[in-house]
């Protein structure tokens, strides 16, 4: 099944494009969680007014081979996230894009922390 979708990484998204958004038909909000390095500063502000604006919302967490495994990457992910707008994540799914990750220490054991977390397990990935 398809939806109508927008995702977003460190644009900003305002209550009133959030609702723009959603009567334009756009059903569902990504917004990054965890770039492998940093939050990006606006992800709480964009879930809420995308949740408030009646979007569902996905938060995705990339990881990367920076000697820590994928558990750290999703804890660092879920920090200063406020439980209202984590509980309300229809899915959390792990970015899975660079060439030099193992299975078993990055994206395996980040899929263990995000059911733990009490969210699907999912791959978001590219054709790569």
């Amino acid at each position: 099944m398809w939806v109508y979708g927008i995702d977003s990484s460190f644009d900003e998204l305002t209550l009133d494009e959030a609702r723009t958004l959603k009567a334009a038909g756009v059903q569902v909000f990504a917004q990054c969680l965890w770039t492998g390095i940093k939050q990006p500063s606006t992800r709480i502000t964009s879930l809420s007014n995308a949740q408030a604006a009646g979007l569902a919302t996905i938060g995705y967490i990339s990881v990367s081979n920076n000697g820590r495994a994928g558990v750290w990457h999703v804890d660092s992910a879920r920090m200063g996230i406020p439980d209202v707008v984590w509980n309300r994540l229809v899915k959390v799914p792990v970015d899975v894009e660079l060439t030099n990750l193992s299975f078993d220490t990055h994206v395996k054991s980040a899929l263990a922390r995000v059911a733990a977390l009490g969210k699907p397990c999912d791959v978001y990935t590219s054709y790569h």
